[in-house]
């Protein structure tokens, strides 16, 4: 009898573990290490006809799921700028879906009328007239994007 109850609690604690990495693949904690799994794939550094209102950072979603990136930030070491939903160019949305792009610009932004932007991109611009304080740098400049909890 009690080699029953062994094999019967070991069975349950499997099916339990089943269920707990089941979840937590669902949740997406097992992509890529982190659920906030966003690259920034492209960046208008020093565009024509000039930098000023035509720079911009395109982000891209490679997970299966959707990730919200409001209230991030984007930051080159000296300036940080949080991001948010563009209402004056799409719906205000801050979510990529997956397999998704976004573009980030400055506030008062000319890309759409300089640029091809997709219109599956979804929009997205800083709460600042510029990208990083004075624009981003021509030159070998690092940014970095942070979730909210400050994770890179």
């Amino acid at each position: 009898m009690k080699f029953d109850i062994s094999r019967h609690a070991l069975a349950s604690f499997f099916i339990i573990l089943i269920f707990l990495l089941f979840f937590l693949f669902l949740n997406g904690v097992f992509a890529s290490g982190t659920q906030t799994n966003i690259m920034i794939n492209e960046v208008m550094y020093n565009p024509e006809p000039d930098d000023d209102y035509n720079e911009w950072i395109e982000l891209y979603n490679p997970t299966t799921f959707s990730i919200n990136v409001s209230n991030w930030t984007i930051y080159d070491g000296q300036e940080e700028d949080m991001i948010i939903g563009n209402a004056d160019h799409e719906d205000g949305t801050t979510i990529i879906p997956p397999g998704g792009y976004a573009i980030i610009t400055d506030h008062e932004t000319k890309v759409y009328e300089n640029f091809n932007v997709s219109e599956n991109a979804i929009k997205l611009y800083i709460d600042d007239k510029v990208i990083c304080g004075y624009g981003l740098n021509n030159e070998k400049e690092k940014l970095f994007l942070n979730d909210t909890s400050g994770t890179v």
